[in-house]
């Protein structure tokens, strides 16, 4: 932009999104359904066109701007002064626009619930010749039932790929000018696109989808071409790396989860409690409704993380935000970053309830594939006696130690096999007085013996 004329950057930035690529997506509507969409667009005839409508209508600062322009196109012909397609979306075609909070367009398409979503896309997964390949592009939107409904939490799928409206073509902005709400209609719910600020004849119309992705990979291959000011970069908010983590991974590992699950399936009862707890995250009865006991205990358990690491996220989030800033830049606005990571930490706790949400409705469905009745399914876990303990890791049928002697064998020769099963049985628990204390002690001697390799990370524990 020429630089001799006074433009904040704000006013440049607004220029280009207000003003230049509303008239640009004026001239190239007409390619729009057609198949010859140019992949890029002189912008010569388009800064021309806004440079004949300032001019009607007296605007000297705006013609001084383009007359710049124009100027600049002239002088350095080698430079390619283009827009590259992005793909036009939906562009508002009625006469004088869209007021603020003006309904638009409802979202329509086929509606999964979310096991037979994921199901589908597993069948398509399936039948590519390469596993790894995304599933090929769709346009789906969450439904959720608000938190605040009497019957709780829920969501379904709503699939736009084949049947659906033209609301499924709009397009994402990091600054848009509407936004994707649910709304309860004669008793039903349904997802409405409403503007969130006036919109022009001409001006596309988007949302910001709001999607996240725990994988880096998806994050960087999502690339944003809204070109607002404030664009991040990606149509995907990423949850699953670095700062988003660090809490689950202290907090939250693998023998926590195990702890909980024991805990839940131990006591298999909901306790006054555990519906509170779950209430309070807009849990009810729409999510929770048949399933066992032991679940919807565990589920209040998950839930009780979930509030723990919403508390303690923001300030993960901050830290790591600040380091990655002060790489780049000197001043540093400490309030707005401190908003920044409360509404980030928002993010991912509502993306820890929606997957649970999932999670539930797949296990909902395979419990009533195997028992016909999910309240049928029982425990997954339990808690051995030592005695039962002591049976199933050394001296009963089948046990671990048993089975570890079976994979061995082909690799040893009698005399040592028959040593090493001489020195298993020396150490068999079965017959101490101390059960709880002799069989720790002889799982890491059991551990030591039959997999050296490891006997250091064994004589630390």
């Amino acid at each position: 932009m020429p630089e001799e004329l006074d433009w904040s950057l704000s006013d440049k930035h607004w220029f280009i999104e207000e003003v230049l690529l509303c008239t640009l997506n004026k001239q190239v509507r007409h390619f729009t359904g057609t198949g010859n969409t140019p992949m890029m667009y002189p912008l010569q005839p388009v800064i021309e066109e806004v440079e004949r409508i300032a001019d009607e209508d007296h605007d000297i600062r705006t013609v001084r701007m383009c007359q710049g322009l124009l100027r600049a196109i002239d002088s350095r012909r080698e430079d390619k002064y283009v827009a590259y397609r992005k793909g036009l979306g939906v562009v508002c075609n009625k006469e004088g626009g869209f007021g603020d909070e003006d309904f638009i367009v409802e979202f329509l398409g086929e509606v999964y619930p979310t096991w037979r979503w994921f199901e589908k896309q597993d069948g398509i997964r399936s039948l590519q010749k390469n596993s790894k390949d995304p599933a090929p592009e769709f346009y789906n939107i969450y439904l959720e039932r608000p938190k605040g409904d009497a019957d709780g939490y829920d969501l379904v799928v709503v699939d736009a790929m084949h049947k659906a409206n033209y609301a499924s073509r709009i397009c994402h902005s990091c600054r848009p000018n509407c936004e994707a709400k649910v709304t309860a209609v004669d008793g039903q719910y349904q997802i409405g696109i409403y503007s969130v600020r006036k919109i022009q004849f001409g001006e596309e119309i988007t949302f910001d989808y709001n999607s996240v992705t725990e994988s880096k990979e998806e994050y960087e291959a999502s690339v944003c071409l809204c070109g607002s000011q404030i664009c991040r970069g990606s149509y995907l908010n990423l949850t699953g790396e670095g700062a988003f983590q660090k809490v689950l991974k202290e907090w939250h590992g693998i023998l926590d989860r195990y702890q909980l699950m024991v805990e839940a399936c131990e006591t298999n009862t909901v306790s006054e409690e555990d519906y509170y707890d779950l209430g309070r995250a807009g849990l009810g009865s729409c999510l929770l409704g048949g399933l066992p006991d032991w679940l919807v205990a565990y589920s209040a358990r998950l839930v009780r993380f979930i509030n723990f690491e919403r508390t303690k996220l923001p300030q993960e989030i901050l830290k790591h935000n600040l380091a990655e800033k002060r790489k780049y830049f000197l001043d540093i606005n400490l309030e707005l970053e401190k908003s920044d990571a409360e509404v980030q930490a928002e993010g991912v706790y509502n993306q820890r309830l929606q997957n649970l949400a999932i999670t539930l409705d797949k296990v909902r469905y395979v419990m009533r594939c195997v028992f016909n009745d999910p309240k049928k399914a029982p425990p997954p876990l339990e808690r051995l006696s030592p005695e039962e303990a002591v049976s199933f890791l050394w001296s009963g049928e089948g046990s671990l130690v048993e089975e570890l002697l079976d994979c061995i064998a082909p690799h040893l020769d009698g005399r040592t096999l028959n040593e090493l099963k001489s020195k298993i049985h020396e150490h068999d628990p079965s017959g101490s007085d101390d059960l709880q204390r002799v069989l720790k002690t002889s799982i890491l001697w059991s551990g030591t013996l039959l997999f050296p390799q490891f006997s250091p990370h064994f004589s630390r524990s």
